[in-house]
């Protein structure tokens, strides 16, 4: 009797227990055109099934001739009873609403949330949440009132989607717990771009309000070094881990040359030293937040080779010679260019 709590905690954690939970939500989706054949939550699990599987192409998934393991994943793993062919696949996913899949995103991280799975995540007292935009859909010929739009010099235009995504991330964890994307796409009624602050914005103001007692440290590129940005993350109580680079935070490099303190280090075979400074000025703007700065220079072996690297951060937590390799791997973990 005593192990049974934990048992099925693992069971619902398992990948079957986790897609079940999604199907869930998935059948409480509503849908305009009411067809038997094909139920919404089989399309839409189908589609989830597409990518899981790693099927190369919608084409791909519609094949008659579909592989025997790939049948019965679908049907064992899935749910699937009823596969759609491309097209009707295609018909169908045009009637959900994106935030109609909100929910399925918090069911599972509830899920990970009662079976303690977020305890392998500790960090700084909290958790590293990993966010960066990425396209996902680029044509010179498909478009809709909800692409952005490239105008090129050589007269060519160009339409594309973009996502904002983002994870709760461990340097020492492989795996990582998806948070809800928020869309890079023009909003009802505008004419103008969105853009990857825009979208990060409504993404916070979601965060916030779905999850309001989580403590986070924020990792981003250095697009979002900026002190609007930072006095949001702020106000929201969030800390934060941002790459910062000297052509984009220039009053910021200038301002720390010479009050840095040097620390070096050895861990395993790799070598690191680190430069850091509390409390200095981002910028020179009238509402620039204070923030704490590091840098650091490696040299790390993998296998055969030798790797340098270099980058700087700010962040929001006091930086101490303790608590620096720490620090570093958790902004390496953010998307960054060295």
């Amino acid at each position: 009797m005593k192990h049974r709590p934990h048992q099925r905690e693992k069971k619902t954690l398992s990948m079957r227990g986790l897609l079940g939970v999604v199907r869930k939500v998935f059948t409480k989706i509503p849908r305009e055109v009411k067809r038997q054949t094909i139920s919404m939550a089989d399309c839409l699990m189908s589609a989830l099934a597409m990518f899981g599987m790693k099927s190369p192409s919608l084409l791909a998934f519609d094949d008659p001739k579909l592989d025997d393991t790939v049948l019965h994943n679908l049907g064992t793993l899935y749910e699937v009873t009823n596969p759609p062919s491309d097209t009707h696949m295609r018909e169908l996913l045009d009637e959900v609403d994106p935030k109609a899949l909100r929910e399925t995103f918090l069911s599972v991280f509830q899920e990970a949330q009662r079976g303690k799975l977020l305890e392998r995540y500790s960090f700084f007292g909290g958790y590293l949440c990993l966010v960066d935009g990425s396209e996902i859909f680029n044509s010179e010929k498909i478009h809709c009132k909800n692409c952005c739009k490239k105008e090129h010099q050589d007269g060519r235009v160009t339409y594309h989607h973009q996502i904002l995504g983002a994870v709760l991330a461990h340097p020492d964890c492989r795996q990582v717990i998806p948070l809800c994307p928020e869309p890079i796409l023009k909003q009802d009624g505008t004419t103008k771009n969105d853009c990857e602050r825009n979208a990060f914005h409504r993404f916070l103001i979601d965060l916030k309000r779905e999850h309001p007692r989580l403590g986070l440290t924020i990792c981003s590129d250095a697009l979002s070094a900026t002190a609007p940005h930072i006095n949001e993350l702020k106000s929201l109580g969030y800390h934060f881990i941002i790459v910062a680079k000297p052509d984009g935070n220039r009053t910021l490099y200038e301002w720390v040359k010479g009050i840095t303190r040097e620390v070096r280090m050895t861990v395993g075979k790799n070598k690191y030293v680190f430069r850091y400074v509390n409390n200095v000025p981002l910028n020179d703007t009238k509402n620039a937040p204070n923030v704490n700065f590091f840098e650091c220079e490696w040299v790390e072996i993998k296998g055969r080779k030798e790797v340098r690297g270099r980058c700087g951060w700010v962040t929001g937590h006091e930086i101490t010679d303790k608590n620096l390799y720490e620090l570093m791997l958790g902004g390496r973990a953010s998307p960054m260019e060295d």
